[in-house]
C-alpha cells in the first residue's frame, strides 16, 4: 500500500475530517509540515512492520517454501525504499531532516532525553544514499557490472539499520504527539508473534 500524502491519518488508518486542528498553537508551522509528519510515520510504520515480517520468516526458517523466498525478497526491497526516503538528506525532500531543519530544537531535545545519537542517523542516511543513487532506484552504467561492490562500499548492517529506523520513529512520533497531531501507531496484526503464528501454521499445514 502506497502512502498518500495528501492523508492525515488516524490510528485506524482512515483519514480525518478537514476541519481538523493541532491542540497546539503550530502558528510558525506549515502545512508541508504537518503532512511530512503524517508521510513519515507512514513510511516507517510500513518500514517496521516489514522489518518484523522478514525477522520471523528467518527465524522460522520459512524461506525455503518459494511463495515466502519470494515475500521475504519483495520485503528487503520494499524495506530498504522506506527506509531511503525518510532518510534521504536533501532539501529537495520532506524527509526526516526537513522536520529536523524545521524544528531542531524539539528534535534535539527528544534526542538527548532518550539518548538517540543523531551522528549516526547522520551516517546511516549517507550509506543508504550510496545504495539508492548506485544501485536500489538506478541502474547506475558505472557499478552496472559490480552491484555487490556497492553494497560492499555503503557498508550497510542490518542491526544499525534497524536501530536508526527504531529512533527515527521515536523522533517523529513525539514530534506528531508534541503538537496533537492525527496518531499513526504500529498495527498489532503485524506484530511479531502474531505473523509468526501465521507463518507456522502455514507451515504445519503442509498445503505449500
Amino acid at each position: 500500500m502506497r502512502p498518500n500524502p495528501s492523508l492525515k491519518l488516524s490510528a485506524n488508518g482512515r483519514t480525518l475530517s478537514s476541519n481538523f486542528r493541532p491542540q497546539k498553537n503550530m502558528s510558525h508551522i506549515s502545512e508541508r509540515f504537518i503532512g511530512a509528519i503524517a508521510r513519515n510515520l507512514a513510511e516507517l510504520q510500513r518500514a517496521i512492520h516489514n522489518r518484523d515480517a522478514m525477522t520471523v520468516l528467518e527465524t522460522e526458517r520459512a524461506t525455503g517454501y518459494a511463495i515466502f523466498r519470494v515475500a521475504y525478497l519483495a520485503l528487503y526491497n520494499d524495506y530498504m525504499a522506506h527506509a531511503m526516503k525518510v532518510f534521504e538528506n536533501s532539501r529537495r525532500v520532506a524527509s526526516i531532516w526537513y522536520l529536523y531543519r524545521t524544528d531542531q530544537g524539539v528534535c534535539d531535545g527528544f534526542m538527548r532525553k532518550a539518548s538517540i545519537d543523531i551522528q549516526a542517523i547522520k551516517e546511516m542516511s549517507a550509506r543508504l544514499k550510496t545504495v539508492r543513487d548506485s544501485t536500489h532506484f538506478h541502474i547506475d552504467v558505472e557499478s552496472v557490472a559490480d552491484t555487490k561492490s556497492v553494497w560492499r562500499e555503503a557498508g550497510i548492517k542490518g542491526s544499525a539499520l534497524s536501530g536508526a529506523v527504531d529512533n527515527a520513529w521515536c523522533v517523529v512520533t513525539h514530534l506528531q504527539q508534541h503538537y496533537g497531531l492525527p496518531v499513526v501507531e504500529l498495527l498489532p496484526e503485524f506484530n511479531k508473534e502474531h505473523l509468526r503464528k501465521q507463518v507456522r501454521q502455514f507451515m504445519l499445514s503442509g498445503t505449500a
